[in-house]
């Protein structure tokens, strides 16, 4: 079938069909395939129009197939037999079909295949896991364990995270995201009944996290090592640490002054006030920043005013704020201006 983005105008475009189950288009080519898992002469994968004209078989092997993804790019089907876990493969005609391999998950296990974000890789569930292999069907790893069903996969506009439901047995289904790599692995939705397949749909670019800078940066050693990674590390020995330098949008190994705030001076209706000018990513929405000033440098007890008409908001994703003093210098012998940043809970 196929309805409106919010629901309406439902229309059946293929009937009469035996158990469909994946669905997956090539708009280019102007065709909708799908996989139905049924046994004997109306099982297979199937292809028609995008109108649902030129109904198709294009295998001829007649199996219970479930799991379908395309690759246009190199005019590829992927498919598999999820009751004996067989990852197959053939050209969108049907040509040239090759038994990738068998096994690769136990039984019932393969029941989503999704290519993934380089393009270079297959990922597909079993039972307990998310997994990964070559696209000959080589090399596999299993992602992330201690599963119970994971069902679909799909990935972000940006290739940064995927994202799959866990059927999860007599217990609530569950929602999991994850780089394509496995790591920074967690549950965002949970308390779902049955889930099955899952979509991406990216309207904006998502907020980043001082967990997701940390992954981008450091080596799965150096995140199991705070001296190395945690916020208040500073891996480059220059006295920055690393959570200024995410909050800042700076490179946590690179030293030098390069993009830290810079002090100084305001003439307001002849008198003189500190000022503090910085540049920060728009996409830290987990850092709180907080400019104060100080007569002594032993305490912080004052916030600095930001001066609205002086923001700048960048071509490059990012925004140049002013902070000024709140009190004139001519007023105090010595006065200091300085940038603090909070992780938000």
């Amino acid at each position: 079938g196929r309805a409106d983005m919010d629901g309406a105008d439902v229309t059946t475009v293929v009937g009469g069909l035996n158990n469909p189950q994946m669905v997956a288009l090539d708009p280019g080519a102007g065709h909708v395939y799908w996989t139905e898992h049924f046994p004997g002469q109306d099982g297979g994968v199937k292809r028609a129009n995008l109108d649902g004209s030129n109904l198709v078989v294009i295998d001829q092997f007649n199996q219970r197939y479930t799991p379908l993804a395309l690759d246009l790019e190199n005019g590829h089907i992927y498919f598999g037999d999820p009751e004996n876990g067989i990852l197959q493969r053939m050209d969108l005609d049907g040509e040239n079909y090759v038994e990738l391999a068998a096994d690769v998950t136990a039984d019932w296990g393969l029941n989503a295949i999704a290519l993934g974000p380089g393009g270079d890789k297959l990922y597909f569930p079993d039972v307990d896991a998310v997994q990964r292999s070559d696209l000959d069907g080589s090399n596999i790893e299993r992602l992330v364990e201690d599963m119970n069903l994971p069902l679909g996969i799909a990935f972000s506009a940006d290739g940064e995270w995927m994202v799959w439901a866990e059927r999860n047995g007599t217990l609530p289904g569950r929602l999991h995201a994850a780089r394509p790599d496995g790591s920074d692995h967690g549950i965002f939705y949970a308390n779902l009944d049955s889930p099955f397949g899952v979509a991406v749909i990216a309207e904006e670019v998502p907020e980043t996290s001082f967990a997701q800078w940390r992954a981008d940066h450091f080596t799965s050693e150096e995140l199991d090592d705070e001296s190395i990674s945690g916020p208040s590390a500073t891996p480059a020995d220059d006295g920055i640490a690393n959570l200024m330098k995410y909050a800042l949008g700076l490179d946590p190994k690179s030293p030098g002054t390069a993009g830290l705030p810079a002090q100084g001076m305001a003439d307001v209706e002849g008198e003189d006030y500190l000022t503090l000018t910085f540049t920060r990513p728009d996409d830290r929405a987990d850092i709180d920043y907080l400019v104060r000033v100080s007569g002594d440098l032993e305490g912080w007890p004052e916030e600095a005013v930001r001066v609205e008409e002086l923001t700048q908001v960048n071509d490059d994703g990012t925004t140049t704020y002013t902070y000024r003093d709140v009190q004139p210098l001519g007023d105090a012998a010595r006065r200091f201006i300085r940038l603090n940043v909070e992780q938000l809970p």
